[in-house]
């Protein structure tokens, strides 16, 4: 029988922006069969603190993760299988703010990227504050976000867009969505991609 435990940390306000939460996941046992993780609208960082899960790739099968990762919006379902016990760190973004992590987050859409690629000195900063906030001390984590991504502030044009979005269940018109934030079609079309990568 195996165990799962999986926890969201809210974060402080200056994080909220940027941060919908800190969040951790253990399953104390081997796991049994693939997990299917479903798109939700936001980009995560993720600290695999165990041995990573295996992802299925439609061209390549199933390919080990990195230890830490960049998982960028995706449109289709993650199917995840992994070899031992599971044990992750991750901090899901706010859709808005992806560009704090990398240059064109549309660029990056549906992969989940080794972070080390993408910054190796972030990468490793990332592991190690993940392992401290494992150990019940944040600090360490939230310093790190808070240097990395308030550096970049997200559009509030796309964060009310957003909202609107959600508030709708994503029913609503994308003229209409433009409109309401002030903004063109062709122009809202454009920085919604630039900032949250769909």
């Amino acid at each position: 029988m195996r165990s799962m435990d999986y926890r969201e940390h809210p974060v402080p306000p200056a994080l909220r922006r940027h941060v919908r939460c800190v969040w951790r996941l253990r399953v104390h046992a081997h796991p049994d069969g693939v997990r299917t993780i479903y798109p939700d609208g936001c980009c995560e960082l993720i600290a695999h603190l165990g041995e990573p899960p295996h992802a299925f790739d439609a061209r390549a099968g199933w390919r080990p993760q990195a230890r830490q990762l960049f998982a960028a919006q995706q449109r289709a379902a993650i199917r995840l299988r992994a070899s031992a016990a599971v044990d992750c760190v991750g901090v899901r973004l706010q859709p808005a703010a992806a560009a704090a992590v990398v240059d064109a987050p549309g660029n990056w859409r549906d992969r989940i990227a080794d972070l080390a690629e993408i910054d190796a000195g972030f990468a490793a900063r990332f592991a190690a504050a993940a392992r401290c906030h494992v150990d019940a001390n944040d600090a360490a984590l939230l310093a790190l976000l808070e240097e990395r991504l308030l550096r970049v502030a997200p559009d509030a044009r796309i964060e009310a867009a957003i909202a609107k979005l959600d508030a709708t269940g994503g029913r609503g018109r994308i003229e209409a969505t433009a409109t309401s934030v002030g903004m063109g079609l062709r122009s809202f079309q454009t920085r919604f991609l630039e900032c949250v990568g769909l």
